[in-house]
């Protein structure tokens, strides 16, 4: 039994027994996902052009006709793979810490629970629900922010999640029972996951695959040196300010994790490239959520980030074990 991991696409030979030369797609089985290309079944006799959104490719639109717009050949300045190893480095570190801080914020709270146990006079285990309710956040906004990265663009999400996270955490550190805790809590986690999930995005944008294991690694080290980093910190913070100094401190390091984003260039290939078409008037890279409502976006990307996983957990030996 195999898992259904998608892969770069091919050409497939399809028996004809008009030997058609006519390519055609099959919507109803294959989905057209950037980042994993166009994917096309061409019946015998032919080959049609493959056009791979993550791979620098030419277009060259004829007169008159309206083409779809791509890299200007393999050494494209826009393209993300041709920036220099300054610009890559940046646009790779930064993502970093702030995945570093918003993993940092989920362990800070800890340090805090004794002295939210004198204060809002709750138990332990109600003190303790604020932090699991950020980890749960964590867990729920994942779901969506890694889908967004791909439909509004790498930096929108850090630019985007990051300050609602911050809002969250103020509301935690102004919050006078634990009910308005556990609350803002919750969706600070929520937003705070927004640059975890985007984060490998950006790498694979920049990166070929060959090129991606170190900067992928330096990354995953990031939310785990959070968790290790946080109760140093707070340690030293909640003893002497208090709990709600915890946060205040949060705020601090989550603002300088957020103005260095400002700088940040967009590395999704279809962004990029559907700002390129608005210039030029061509027609932008397909959208796989092209036509299809509110409803059916958010149902098309719950399907890929939510329950195609599951469905893989219990049906696939070897996602299982």
């Amino acid at each position: 039994m195999s898992c259904d991991i998608p892969q770069r696409p091919l050409a497939v030979h399809m028996p004809n027994s008009h030997d058609s030369y006519t390519p055609f797609t099959s919507e109803g089985d294959l989905e057209k996902q950037k980042g994993f290309g166009h994917v096309s079944i061409v019946s015998r006799g032919s080959f049609e052009s493959i056009k791979d959104f993550s791979r620098p490719t030419s277009s060259v639109p004829s007169a008159g006709v309206h083409s779809e717009v791509d890299w200007d050949g393999p050494t494209d300045p826009e393209n993300p793979y041709n920036w220099s190893a300054g610009k890559k480095t940046f646009n790779m570190l930064i993502p970093s810490f702030m995945s570093l801080v918003t993993t940092l914020i989920s362990s800070a709270y800890v340090a805090g629970i004794p002295l939210i146990q004198q204060d809002l006079h709750v138990s332990f285990e109600l003190a303790l629900l604020p932090y699991s309710a950020y980890i749960l956040g964590l867990g729920i906004g994942a779901i969506f922010f890694g889908p967004c990265s791909e439909v509004f663009g790498r930096k929108m999400v850090y630019m985007v999640s990051i300050p609602l996270c911050g809002l969250f955490i103020i509301g935690t550190g102004l919050s006078s029972n634990i009910t308005g805790l556990i609350f803002c809590r919750l969706f600070s986690g929520i937003f705070g996951i927004g640059p975890v999930s985007a984060a490998p995005g950006t790498i694979m944008d920049m990166f070929t695959r060959e090129q991606a294991a170190l900067p992928t690694a330096l990354f995953v080290l990031t939310p785990f040196l959070g968790p290790g980093l946080a109760p140093v910190i707070a340690s030293y913070v909640a003893p002497w300010k208090g709990w709600k100094w915890l946060c205040w401190v949060e705020i601090m390091i989550l603002a300088v994790s957020w103005l260095p984003a400002v700088f940040l260039s967009e590395t999704n290939k279809l962004i990029i490239l559907q700002r390129r078409a608005s210039k030029v008037g061509l027609a932008a890279p397909p959208s796989p959520v092209v036509g299809k409502s509110i409803g059916g976006a958010v149902m098309h990307y719950l399907n890929i980030t939510l329950f195609l996983p599951l469905r893989m957990l219990v049906t696939e030996s070897v996602v299982l074990w």
